[in-house]
């Protein structure tokens, strides 16, 4: 019998893939504003952009354990500067702003989440993606977020509205 946390997880998950929120469609401006791009930013820029489309065919296809799974592989850290770490997490977070703006499908803050968690893997930048609940006039809505240490990444601007129902990963390994 499932328990009550993963029975609640469940609806919550189904509600949030079946939301009709879609983003807008890129422009030919947005294209155009994309080739300006200095080469430096492009292959950040085209990581974030094929980790979204990933993770948009993921949450679309699996079911929402499997999509937790890709979230809750550990991380193998690896020891950089702070000052490096942090300019890595913030170039992160201006590729997936700026993907999802041009992305013609759907990038809500899951898509967003779980390819955070992606880049910042391969950076070997230990993150927690946050996955809350709260209750709104139509019911339950939910939210994901990720943050690395004390450091906010993607979603977090209104994350203190959220309960966290869950968050990956739950452990890390030294490396």
């Amino acid at each position: 019998m499932k328990s009550a946390s993963s029975a609640l997880l469940s609806v919550v998950s189904r509600r949030f893939r079946k939301s009709r929120r879609y983003t807008e469609v890129a422009t030919m401006r947005d294209v155009r504003r994309l080739w300006r791009l200095p080469w430096r930013d492009f292959p950040v820029f085209l990581e974030a952009f094929i980790f979204l489309a990933a993770t948009r065919f993921v949450i679309a296809v699996l079911p929402f354990r499997k999509a937790a799974d890709l979230a809750a592989r550990p991380v193998r850290q690896s020891s950089l500067s702070v000052s490096v770490t942090r300019l890595r997490l913030k170039q992160v977070r201006w590729a997936i702003v700026a993907a999802s703006r041009r992305a013609p499908w759907r990038t809500l803050c899951f898509e967003q989440g779980l390819t955070a968690q992606c880049m910042l893997r391969r950076r070997g930048i230990a993150s927690t993606l946050y996955y809350g609940v709260a209750q709104d006039q139509s019911g339950l809505s939910a939210h994901v977020w990720v943050r690395a240490g004390h450091q906010d990444v993607i979603g977090c601007e209104n994350a203190a509205q959220f309960s966290v129902l869950a968050s990956f990963p739950r452990r890390v390994v030294d490396g």
